[in-house]
């Protein structure tokens, strides 16, 4: 009778872990990790996705230096739809671009004070629907990584979406659910009734923020009863607002 229990209880534990645990190919972008973990719960709606690029340029130190820059920019993405702002502390030239599957933004911003002068180059790759597309916005977003930064910037991943059912669920226990979906350990939390936000590590992604190895965060909010739940992913941190 106690090996009979034994082996149940066995069972019970493997039928959990495949519930609650999504085999990812270790060869797949951030991006489509994330999505196909969460594509295995069919319960969760996937609204949008981006993959951002920030590098900090040291050597920009005056307004001829900015605008040389801008223009190599320019040349090498002349489909790009270009804006020049200047500011009262320096200059900001934002770059778009809109394709059938997705948008591309860049912001290449100085702040030229005598103290201390900062720039800064964000490009960002956005949509809605990923899908059979993934192989293309990956190469494009590896072919602008070679066009636009001079080093190596920092990338970060975010997807965004809903619960699609309004079912009243304790908000928790959805992102115990995810969290173990992602295989992840809790760094650190922020709890309240109605939103939680959750800092963690996961042996999925291999970027990692901190010394304690941050590299996925994750974020959902209840609409109350009978609202929907919504969720943000994303790694190393979130980069959408919540």
């Amino acid at each position: 009778m106690k090996k009979m229990f034994v082996y149940l209880l066995f069972l019970v534990l493997i039928v959990m872990y495949m519930g609650y645990s999504t085999t990812v190919a270790k060869d797949r972008t951030d991006l489509g990790k994330i999505i196909d973990v969460l594509q295995a719960n069919k319960e969760i709606r996937i609204d949008e996705w981006s993959i951002t690029a920030r590098e900090n340029i040291k050597d920009v130190a005056t307004k001829e230096d900015f605008f040389n820059y801008y223009e190599t920019l320019h040349t090498k993405l002349a489909n790009f739809q270009w804006e020049v702002q200047e500011h009262p502390y320096g200059f900001k030239v934002t770059g778009k671009r809109q394709s059938q599957h997705v948008t591309e933004t860049i912001e290449w911003v100085s702040t030229l004070t005598k103290e201390k002068p900062e720039s800064y180059l964000l490009y960002v790759l956005e949509g809605d629907n990923l899908q059979d597309h993934e192989a293309e916005i990956h190469s494009t977003f590896e072919s602008r990584l070679k066009d636009i930064f001079r080093h190596n910037p920092a990338i970060f991943t975010c997807v965004k979406g809903l619960y699609n059912d309004t079912i009243d669920k304790v908000l928790f226990s959805r992102l115990n659910r995810m969290m173990a979906s992602f295989q992840a350990k809790e760094l650190e939390s922020v709890r309240e009734e109605d939103f939680v936000s959750v800092s963690l590590y996961s042996p999925i992604f291999s970027q990692s923020l901190t010394t304690e190895n941050l590299n996925l965060q994750i974020a959902m909010r209840s609409e109350g009863m009978g609202g929907r739940t919504s969720f943000i992913v994303g790694t190393p941190i979130i980069t959408f607002e919540y």
